[in-house]
């Protein structure tokens, strides 16, 4: 009983980069564009996503070593973004919700 946009990354990365109806939507971005309360998704190298985490942090200019992320697994707040392990990642900044 949950939604598909909320519990599976792939679902959540098309509803939020195609939505054009009410709620939020959001673009897929470089490292360097994303601020505090974007999304990071990670990939296994073949295409697949299957985990998002919310950025809480990052540096004057965005990287690897100073984005700090904030996840629902273990409880993670403020965790270096560099710590987990992963084959592939994606950025999505949020452009706003509409009504």
């Amino acid at each position: 009983d949950r939604s598909p946009s909320w519990a599976g990354a792939q679902y959540f990365y098309n509803f939020i980069t195609e939505n054009e109806a009410d709620g939020p939507f959001g673009t897929a971005v470089d490292i360097t564009e994303v601020v505090p309360g974007d999304v990071i998704q990670f990939g296994d190298g073949y295409g697949n996503f299957y985990h998002t985490v919310f950025i809480v942090q990052t540096g004057k200019i965005p990287s690897k070593r100073n984005i700090r992320i904030a996840a629902h697994s273990y409880d993670a707040y403020m965790r270096p973004l560099y710590t987990y392990s992963y084959n592939d990642i994606r950025f999505i900044h949020i452009d706003g919700c509409r009504e």
